[in-house]
């Protein structure tokens, strides 16, 4: 056997035995719920006994298989897979969308409700600290296809039980011209409520993948291979996937290199007709990132991005071709174009705008920021957080590392400093970049005055949220430095860095999340620590890119299931049952003594509710409870509200910044204007002369009460 071959063949032996663990992994973690070493063992012994041991057998055959197949013909198939990556991509959302694959963890609600159903969940976990995302964001969703006013509304009635701007904030698919900034809910508009979620999910992960890839291409002068790695570590990252479906992240991400992309393209171009069509497209663009309306992830990747965008212009001068009389009218036709389309929404929207703007939160919440230096530290922690129960207990406070990039800090800025002092590499985009994150560093770590924070518009900004900048840059910084430096570092050197910043990278991320760190977990932490500083101080670049697959496994794939459909919602009994209700009669709805989120089931079923997430407050219903405003700093906020029925005066308790309870005195219920009621309890304990509360249905616990007034 030639050399040659039997080096290929162990090659694919060793990438289909990781391949195989690696699924495998996943499948523990499926079945034990989350990766322990109880869960461990007894799923170990299910899989033996149940013989799924020779599945992963044959896998691990075909892997090695495909990866020979694949190391054979190496050069042929990269070419072919480079040239054809966009049919590629539309092919696999082709696929997925066919069978209606998602990553909610709307499965969750199997929990939720009493002897709940879920068929869809195909592997992984429905991740309970999602619940922004299966508690409020897709209840919201699900309920624009039960409004009567019309399909997909802009305005519906289900929400807050009353009139309610469905697009501005946590926008939903909306049967209107406005869908154009929300592109990835035009599935909802023409393939139903399943496949249209499909497309959501799968859409936006296949861009945004393919976008980043072309984005990182520009700054490496198209190293395929270091493209690969960038695109798989902000794809994959913790604070892309943790945060997926809610906040519209990824849209945030995907207009903004797209800007990059389509300007860079612009400039290049001598073809007016091009340049009309690009700025036309540039404006949706523009538009898509301001309608996006979480400043706090806005504002500073808006700085990054026109930094990137100035600093590209600088360093590509020589291949601009701009005239300033031609591309004069050519620019006010973009600027007249997102001024057309701001006004538009605005108009439509502007009583959601300004009553969320003149909320106690989130209008009125005010950052310096500071107090965060030390989230730099964070990211080895991200590569066990989809093994554990951590989004279930939540003992800490985890949503900086929710906000973390696997960004190998501070291994880029050894590789850059190399880069600029020795190899003497100095240009406007490292330049730019390097201003951009000591500004976003300063306000994360020591903080803005408050004059600053609003002139800069930081104050809109929470710290750990500011960090996915960081993140980023770091991630692009090190990657340009591994495309561009020519010094490699000489095996012993490599070898006392790597084991020097893994041991202090380990120890600082230990002691910021003490509570959840064993001497297990370092089994998977140190390693990767210590093979990503050797392979990068070794411009290892064909192996550090392998190595940041099987990171993105597990900072990123983790985070979320693969499902299908959803029928745990579409077929759960009590949403039928109160679907059955509500499409019939006429009336809003509540929800008694059940906490959050029980508050957002009835909406799911086409009902109006009055305490499903308010996305804004209605303060024309409080002041009929409360006349003279004295819990104004209550109630005018963002969130959710549970309702308890009482024989005392009605009062209210805040249980954190979007959610509080209101302990409603009996005879108050009828000023909520409410026909139905969703409850645990027994209420006709509260029947008197003057309300009644007549049970009409039971579901399990859970009982439908109809208010009659006498």
């Amino acid at each position: 056997m030639p050399e040659h071959t039997f080096q290929r063949i162990l090659k694919s032996c060793i990438f289909s035995l990781i391949c195989t663990s690696l699924i495998l992994l996943w499948e523990i973690i499926t079945i034990g719920y989350c990766f322990t070493i109880s869960s461990f063992c007894y799923t170990l012994n299910y899989l033996i006994s149940s013989n799924i041991g020779l599945i992963f057998i044959c896998i691990f055959i075909l892997n090695s298989l495909f990866i020979y197949i694949y190391l054979k013909n190496i050069s042929v198939i990269n070419k072919f897979i480079y040239l054809n990556r966009w049919y590629i991509a539309i092919f696999i959302l082709f696929l997925c969308i066919t069978f209606k694959i998602s990553g909610s963890s709307l499965g969750s609600w199997k929990y939720l409700c009493q002897n709940g159903i879920d068929s869809g969940l195909i592997i992984g976990v429905n991740k309970s600290v999602h619940a922004d995302e299966y508690c409020v964001y897709t209840p919201m969703l699900i309920s624009q296809f039960y409004n009567k006013i019309s399909f997909l509304p802009y305005f519906g009635d289900v929400l807050r039980g009353t009139f309610t701007d469905m697009f501005i904030v946590y926008g939903q698919p909306v049967n209107d011209i406005a869908a154009i900034f929300r592109p990835f809910q035009l599935g909802y508009l023409f393939l139903g409520l399943e496949r249209g979620l499909s497309f959501f999910w799968c859409s936006r992960l296949i861009l945004l993948f393919m976008l980043t890839f072309e984005f990182a291409m520009i700054f490496t002068k198209k190293n395929k291979i270091l493209s690969l790695a960038c695109s798989l570590l902000i794809t994959f990252s913790p604070v892309v996937q943790w945060w997926f479906s809610i906040n519209s992240l990824i849209e945030m991400l995907i207009f903004g290199e797209l800007l990059v992309l389509m300007t860079m393209c612009y400039l290049k171009s001598t073809s007016y007709f091009k340049k009309i069509i690009l700025a036309f497209f540039m404006s949706i663009c523009t538009c898509g990132y301001i309608f996006t309306f979480y400043p706090a992830w806005q504002i500073p990747l808006a700085y990054m991005f026109v930094t990137i965008i100035i600093c590209l212009i600088i360093d590509n001068r020589a291949d601009i071709h701009f005239n300033f009389k031609k591309d004069f009218f050519v620019l006010c036709f973009y600027f007249i174009c997102v001024l057309t389309f701001l006004s538009y929404i605005y108009l439509k929207s502007e009583n959601a705008i300004l009553s969320l703007i003149n909320t106690i939160y989130p209008g009125h919440r005010f950052s310096n920021g500071g107090g965060s230096c030390l989230d730099l530290f964070h990211y080895p922690f991200t590569l066990i957080l989809g093994l554990t129960d951590i989004g279930i207990k939540m003992k800490i406070n985890l949503w900086s590392i929710f906000t973390s990039i696997f960004d190998f800090f501070p291994i880029g800025f050894l590789m850059l400093f190399v880069l600029i002092f020795k190899e003497k590499k100095r240009n406007a985009f490292l330049i730019g970049l390097l201003v951009v994150w000591a500004f976003i560093f300063f306000y994360c770590s020591i903080g803005f005055t408050p004059l600053l924070s609003k002139i800069t518009l930081m104050n809109h900004v929470i710290s750990n949220r500011a960090f996915i900048v960081i993140g980023i840059v770091n991630v692009i910084l090190l990657i340009y430095s591994m495309s561009f430096i020519k010094t490699k570092f000489n095996l012993s050197l490599s070898i006392i860095i790597s084991t020097a910043f893994t041991y202090i990278l380990t120890i600082l991320s230990a002691n910021k999340n003490i509570d959840y760190y064993n001497h297990y977990m370092l089994l998977i932490i140190v390693p990767i620590l210590f093979l990503s500083f050797f392979m990068i101080l070794r411009n290892m670049q064909i192996h550090f890119t392998i190595l940041c697959v099987v990171i993105s496994f597990f900072t990123g794939v983790l985070a979320n299931p693969i499902r299908i459909g959803a029928d745990v919602i579409l077929k759960n009994k009590l949403i039928v049952a109160i679907n059955d209700i509500a499409k019939n009669n006429e009336g809003s709805w509540f929800v008694e003594g059940l906490l959050f989120p029980m508050n957002n089931i009835p909406i799911m079923a086409g009902a109006p509710t009055i305490n499903s997430t308010n996305v804004y407050p209605n303060l024309k219903l409080w002041e009929k409870i409360d006349p003279e405003k004295k819990h104004d700093n209550i109630y005018n906020r963002y969130g959710s509200f549970a309702i308890l029925i009482t024989n005392d005066n009605t009062n209210y308790a805040v249980l954190n910044q979007d959610y509080f309870v209101v302990y409603l005195n009996k005879n108050d219920v009828k000023k909520l204007g409410a026909k139905y009621i969703l409850s645990s309890r027994d209420l006709s304990q509260f029947n008197d002369s003057s309300i009644n509360f007549k049970i009409v249905n039971k579901i399990d616990e859970y009982k439908i009460f109809e208010i009659i007034q006498i």
